[in-house]
């Protein structure tokens, strides 16, 4: 089990020199783990049996050769055994060809395409799993047979004629043919690589063929290429202007809507950078634009372009974005333009009409306001004199005179109502008609409308008869100006006292829906056809009654229907010929204050001078004005000792030195504003403690928010409501 010799290839196996080998035991030149195998092996030789193993060796430098042995026991002229020969040869490079072949295999048997290797011989070296299954046939049924018949298993053209085209020009040939497969007809991409010899690369050794099978890669393709075909006619049948760039502002795609904006033919642009067609200036701001865009923002800009015919420039209202990534990572930037030339036209041409229309409403304001005057001055006179002439019962006037008198003063009363009732029409039309919403109770408009027209339907002979919520809860309030909405009901009520039978009735009614009110006036007078009604609130119709006895002006229903819309209601009527109608406008309701409760109201032990000590309050404000209307208001209050500072740097002193219970601060003062003068009370120790509450103008409820975030215990706006004040004041009083 010794070595007695060695050749320098085993010394440069075994990474040993000779003079370390010689003598030594053979298991000192080899790993541990080959140990056993070693016995085994030198067990064999002892017996005269020859072999052959596989061992892998491990040098010194801890490399690894796999190693072949050839051991043959060697025996003395009489047949004794004294030793073997070891004729050892490297496999490493050996196996390394085959874990590399396995690999190729492996890869190759992955692949869903079908791939084999022929040889020179025409014979087939390798195939794979794809294309044994699609040929029907084993892997070692198929290597080393001729590559001819198989071929025909897999296109019935042979495509052995490739392989032919291949050895013989040495390039790459593919083709697609259609073959019938599977009972179906199937598109078959065949592509043969030739594989030359390492050493004469003009020899072919071999061809290596990839088949496809492409028919869905083919109907995708097809389906593919319709759609596009379909998106351009679409881009095309856009009644606008859409063009495609690529990150670096390269123009990809344009309609041709879009290509004649820029006077070119969509072929001659595409390609092209935009700053060689637009400019460097509007590439430049392209290119910020197209950053937004590319972050996920959907820019929209204008734009302006020169008209291709020569006319005015195109206004342009362009939307861009970005496309989604393609597989290969290039990414298009979109444009859609919509010409914005005629509606900027129309949109000034309505603006110079607004404005025109605006110019003719002052100069209607102006005209009403002088006929107002113009007509009124000789109507005062009118009206003046013949009301002393049906007073001065010394004149002594005929029957027949007074008649006219009294003739004289109706038609006047009837000129100025109607001039009143044009005034407010205009006014409405030039939206300088100014209207007061305020809580009105229905119950008090009520009473008045019916006082005032009470004269009215006694000379009539029709009764008044007011019902306000028939079974229902109190009357309610409404929303709505006060004295436009008795404007309108006295005109309803009018209309219903004069339209009347004698002997008739109108009725006065409210009925609540919701946070809705609706006042009705109800009357027994002849009703309306269906035809009437459609010609009422119109300017002066009458409906015929123009030529009776009763006076009228044909405007009044139009200004009621106007003055109910501007205060957010509505008007209208229900009438049957015979039975009378009912006239009704619906108005927002109003919800009821709430009683003043004990924390509201102030306690009369509090408001007692001798109930409450005397209270110091500090007002810090820097217009005079506001400080003497405050003085003037706590003056009112027994018990109250006012202190006025008209400088805030002065407050922090004067607080110091009298020690306020008390303090009304003002927010916006120009030297220390009202919260710097919060911080320096609540910074000192001696007027940290005092409660300050802001005063101030501004009503905004973030600016309030802030304010009491900062430290004011209390937040009052100017104008400054008097029981405000005083109910904070004895808030603060109490504690």
């Amino acid at each position: 089990g010794r070595t007695i010799e060695v050749n320098p290839a085993m010394c440069e196996l075994l990474g040993r020199p000779r003079g370390e080998l010689l003598g030594s035991s053979v298991f000192d030149a080899f790993a541990e783990p080959q140990r056993p195998v070693l016995e085994r092996e030198l067990a064999l030789r002892r017996r005269g049996v020859t072999s052959r193993y596989e061992v892998d060796i491990v040098r010194p430098d801890g490399s690894r050769v796999n190693a072949l042995n050839v051991a043959t026991p060697i025996r003395d002229a009489a047949g004794g055994l004294v030793g073997s020969i070891g004729l050892w040869t490297d496999l490493s490079p050996q196996k390394s060809l085959e874990r590399e072949l396995r690999t190729y295999e492996r890869v190759a048997n992955s692949m869903s395409d079908m791939v084999s290797v022929i040889g020179a011989d025409r014979r087939y070296r390798l195939v794979n799993d794809a294309w044994c299954q699609r040929a029907g046939v084993s892997r070692e049924q198929a290597l080393g047979q001729p590559a001819q018949a198989h071929a025909l298993q897999l296109d019935p053209r042979a495509p052995m004629v490739q392989v032919e085209e291949c050895f013989a020009a040495g390039t790459v040939v593919a083709r697609t043919n259609t073959v019938p497969l599977d009972g179906a007809l199937r598109r078959l991409q065949t592509t043969c690589f030739p594989y030359r010899d390492v050493d004469d690369g003009s020899v072919v050794r071999s061809v290596i063929l990839v088949t496809r099978d492409v028919t869905e890669q083919d109907r995708i393709t097809e389906h593919l290429r319709h759609r596009e075909a379909e998106l351009r006619a679409l881009f095309e049948a856009f009644p606008g202007y859409i063009t495609a760039v690529d990150v670096a502002l390269r123009y990809v795609f344009l309609n041709r809507r879009a290509a004649a904006l820029l006077g070119h033919d969509p072929e001659a642009l595409e390609g092209r950078l935009v700053s060689e067609v637009l400019g460097e200036a509007r590439a430049r701001d392209l290119a910020a634009e197209s950053g937004r865009a590319l972050l996920g923002e959907v820019v929209r800009v204008d734009r302006h372009y020169p008209s291709p015919d020569g006319g005015p420039l195109r206004q342009l209202e362009v939307t861009l974005l970005a496309g989604p990534p393609a597989p290969d990572g290039r990414q298009l930037l979109y444009s859609f333009g919509l010409d914005m030339t005629a509606h900027h036209d129309t949109l000034a041409a309505l603006a110079a009409a607004r404005d025109e229309a605006e110019r003719a409403n002052q100069a209607k304001s102006r005209f009403l306001s002088h006929m107002s005057h113009e007509l009124r001055t000789p109507l005062n006179a009118i009206m003046g004199f013949a009301q002393l002439l049906d007073r001065d019962r010394a004149a002594s006037l005929s029957v027949r005179h007074a008649d006219w008198v009294r003739q004289i003063l109706r038609g006047a009363q009837h000129l100025s109502q109607l001039i009143g009732e044009l005034l407010d029409l205009g006014r409405i039309e030039a939206g300088q008609l100014s209207l007061q919403a305020e809580a009105v109770p229905v119950a008090e408009l009520f009473d008045e409308c019916l006082a005032f027209v009470g004269d009215l339907a006694a000379r009539r002979s029709v009764h008044l008869l007011p019902t306000l919520c028939p079974g229902g809860p109190p009357p309610p309030t409404v929303r709505a100006d006060r004295t436009r909405l008795k404007q309108v009901l006295l005109n309803l009520l009018a209309n219903a006292i004069k339209y009347n039978r004698p002997g008739g009735e109108v009725h006065l009614r409210c009925r609540v829906d919701g946070d809705q009110v609706q006042l009705e006036v109800h009357d027994t007078g002849p009703g309306l056809s269906v035809e009437q009604q459609a010609q009422l609130f119109q300017p002066f119709e009458r409906l015929g009654a123009e030529r009776g006895a009763i006076e009228g002006s044909g405007i009044g229903l139009l200004l009621s229907r106007q003055l109910v819309e501007a205060m957010s209601g509505r008007i209208g009527l229900d009438s049957v010929v015979g039975h009378g109608s009912v006239f009704w406008l619906r108005l927002p309701g109003h919800a009821r204050q709430p009683a003043a409760t004990g924390d509201d109201r102030v306690p009369a032990a509090v408001t007692s001078a001798q109930a409450a000590g005397a209270m110091t309050v500090l007002y810090v404000d820097d217009n005079p004005v506001n400080l003497t209307l405050v003085k003037a208001l706590l003056d009112t209050e027994p018990g109250v000792r006012t202190l006025l500072c008209l400088r805030s740097p002065d407050a922090l002193d004067l607080a110091r030195r009298e020690r306020p219970d008390l303090v009304l601060l003002d927010i916006h003062m120009p030297e220390l504003n009202g919260h710097e003068v919060l911080a320096q009370l609540m910074a000192e120790p001696l007027t940290a403690g005092v409660p300050v509450v802001a005063v101030s103008a501004d009503a905004d409820p973030q600016a309030i928010e802030l304010a009491r975030a900062g430290g004011f215990v209390d937040y009052l706006t100017k104008p400054v409501d008097m029981q405000a004040l005083l109910a904070t004041l004895d808030r603060w009083r109490q504690r």
